[in-house]
């Protein structure tokens, strides 16, 4: 097995971000950085960054953000095998694992270099103005775009990653989002997991009708308590749906196998 060369310098300017490489001014990854630099000036124990032929930055960006604060010279190697993207976001997360904003801005870059006139209508970029507007969980912003009701769908939740995702439908996705947020003139907690997987499940019913929804949570709206899970929240709101009807509506909780 050959032993790679490892170079040095002080000549930071030297290195590149490549495109859909995670970006370090993220509040996770600068308290990686400091937790970096206390570590080299406690004990210094050098490893080298990977770059490609190109200098951009294939795995260590945290430790030469740490080098280049501390003044310290950069060790890195030159990858000899071209390196893409996901291999990329695959060695990294070894390392440090990728948090899902680490993914988003990983791929919203890639939209913008793919299509850098028509990146705002594309799904990662869809989907960071959705999360931003709304402030729903990322699962609960998943199952909203991609139409899915399951508690778990582990195949989108994957592909998120991996630059598979796919907006079903953005109006629906809103109308819902909308519909949701409504319900924080009942419950305080209308945007956390619980009650918005809840009430997902329940808006999704061809059994659920909003009209009928509003009419019973405005005469009712002190039955809508604080619970501490879904399976207790779709109780909850299956009794204020059925408060005074003789014909009751049964709600069930789905999830993927």
């Amino acid at each position: 097995m050959i032993t790679p060369k490892v170079y040095q310098t002080k000549d930071y300017s030297l290195f590149e971000r490549i495109v859909g490489n995670r970006w370090i001014d993220s509040p996770d990854n600068e308290l990686h950085v400091r937790k970096l630099m206390e570590s080299f000036e406690d004990i210094y124990v050098p490893q080298p960054i990977t770059v490609s032929k190109e200098y951009g930055i294939i795995d260590g960006q945290n430790r030469l953000e740490a080098w280049k604060r501390l003044r310290f010279p950069v060790l890195y190697i030159i990858s000899e095998v071209a390196v893409s993207v996901r291999q990329i976001q695959m060695m990294n997360n070894l390392n440090k694992k990728w948090t899902t904003t680490d993914y988003l801005t990983s791929n919203m870059g890639l939209e913008k270099e793919k299509h850098p006139n028509e990146y705002q209508f594309k799904p990662y970029h869809m989907y960071d103005l959705f999360k931003r507007k709304y402030k729903f969980s990322h699962r609960n912003n998943l199952q909203l775009l991609c139409g899915f009701t399951a508690q778990h769908d582990r195949d989108i939740e994957a592909g998120f990653k991996f630059g598979k995702l796919k907006v079903s439908d953005w109006e629906k996705a809103r109308r819902e989002a909308n519909f949701i947020t409504e319900q924080k003139h009942f419950i305080k907690q209308y945007k956390t997991r619980p009650f918005v997987t809840a009430f997902i499940n329940v808006m999704r019913s061809h059994k659920f009708s909003r009209k009928q929804w509003s009419k019973k949570i405005e005469m009712n709206s002190q039955k809508l308590v604080h619970c501490t899970n879904t399976k207790d929240y779709l109780e909850v709101i299956q009794k204020v749906y059925n408060w005074g009807s003789q014909a009751k509506v049964a709600f069930e909780l789905k999830d993927a196998a």
